[in-house]
């Protein structure tokens, strides 16, 4: 579109988009209580830079050739956690893109790419950020903080093991991970650990339970059922368990990121689609649990593919809306989750506890967070060889 052409245009457009960019306060609030780190107010500044240069991209594409750009890896995370607010990332993302002819910004898994494609697109995003932003200030400010929001990589390899080595696990799966790199070091203390070793040695899960079966469905005379998509629905649902929809990679990224087995990832991966069935008839919400809502979570990542998926299956999109579930509203969500189980049972017989845990279970303290295994390991051998005063 060439609207950065003329160097006066491009500074006043910037700052129109530099102005979109920021997000609105409860957006940003929503954002932060999904970062654990002392530094979220700089994170989400950085991610609303990497909006910017979307945009920025978006006014130079030619209409309908617009790739979006990739993130860095911690970028990436606030990313992902915006895209779950439903709403407000698509508002945000027509605010800042919708005068370019877009709708939505789209993002794409790097892990999804082959190496080479993926490095060079991360290296466009840094070329842009030094260009529009400045390359001091990636270098300088950005670069002081104790995580490295836009690295360098020297290589492809280099960015896949960072890729590829980030989990969203809690605290106790951290203890697990924490003792294995310990008695590893104990063993033998000159060779190198292998995080992702450890990691996939921990991934065991419960034992393989048999593969769910496309059970015929009983519709329960139950006022939560909305009769008018009864017609069709066990045909609907023998598609769902049976088709291929899910985007590339997808059982793989969410073994390593959960540290889970392919046979509970194949489990998981079912009950969400029970779920979204679940989702599709009710007529009254319906709560996941947290196995499920991973699963979820993960799905909708795939910004496009999920949008897609959405549509040819139920001819809408369903929205996801969090909740910190805090004390406030606790209760409220627990009854609803109660509810989904009852449901869940009229429709599906048996509930497989060790994925639809009792509501005390599911709501349990979680603690969850993004680790990168090398850098955690890391810090664990350099505590255990510190001497003991």
């Amino acid at each position: 579109m060439g609207n950065f052409c003329s160097p006066r245009k491009s500074e006043q457009l910037k700052a129109e988009l530099l102005s979109e960019a920021k997000l609105n306060p409860q957006f940003e609030a929503a954002l932060r209580s999904k970062l654990f780190s002392n530094h979220a107010d700089k994170i989400i500044n950085e991610f609303e830079k990497f909006l910017l240069l979307q945009a920025i991209k978006a006014s130079e594409s030619p209409a309908g050739n617009f790739k979006p750009l990739l993130a860095s890896p911690i970028i990436d995370q606030v990313w992902r956690h915006a895209i779950l607010y439903t709403k407000y990332y698509t508002d945000h993302s027509q605010r800042l893109v919708g005068r370019f002819g877009l709708g939505f910004i789209h993002r794409i898994d790097p892990r999804t790419l082959e190496p080479k494609e993926a490095y060079d697109a991360y290296n466009e995003t840094v070329r842009m950020y030094d260009v529009h932003i400045g390359r001091n200030f990636r270098k300088g400010e950005a670069r002081s903080l104790p995580m490295l929001l836009w690295p360098e990589y020297s290589s492809p390899d280099e960015m896949q093991l960072d890729l590829n080595l980030y989990v969203w696990i809690n605290d106790e799966k951290k203890a697990q991970l924490k003792k294995a790199a310990i008695e590893s070091l104990h063993k033998d203390s000159q060779k190198q650990i292998d995080p992702k070793k450890l990691a996939a040695d921990l991934a065991t899960g419960p034992p393989a339970q048999s593969p769910s079966e496309v059970v015929t469905l009983k519709i329960p005379a139950d006022p939560r059922v909305n009769m008018e998509k009864v017609e069709g629905l066990q045909l609907k649902y023998a598609q769902l368990m049976n088709g291929s929809q899910l985007p590339p990679k997808f059982m793989e990224i969410l073994m390593n990121e959960q540290m889970i087995s392919a046979s509970l990832a194949k489990e998981w991966i079912a009950e969400y689609k029970k779920y979204l069935l679940m989702c599709y008839i009710s007529n009254e919400s319906v709560s996941p649990s947290r196995e499920v809502d991973e699963v979820w979570h993960l799905h909708q990542h795939f910004t496009e593919e999920y949008a897609k998926f959405c549509q040819e299956m139920f001819g809408c999109l369903l929205v996801h809306a969090p909740s910190a579930h805090d004390g406030s509203e606790k209760e409220d969500f627990m009854a609803l989750y109660n509810k989904t189980l009852d449901f869940y049972s009229k429709l599906f017989g048996e509930i497989p506890r060790h994925i639809w845990p009792e509501a005390a279970v599911r709501f349990g303290p979680a603690n969850r967070n993004w680790v990168n295994l090398n850098k955690f390991v890391e810090a664990v051998v350099m505590l255990e060889k510190l001497p003991v005063n």
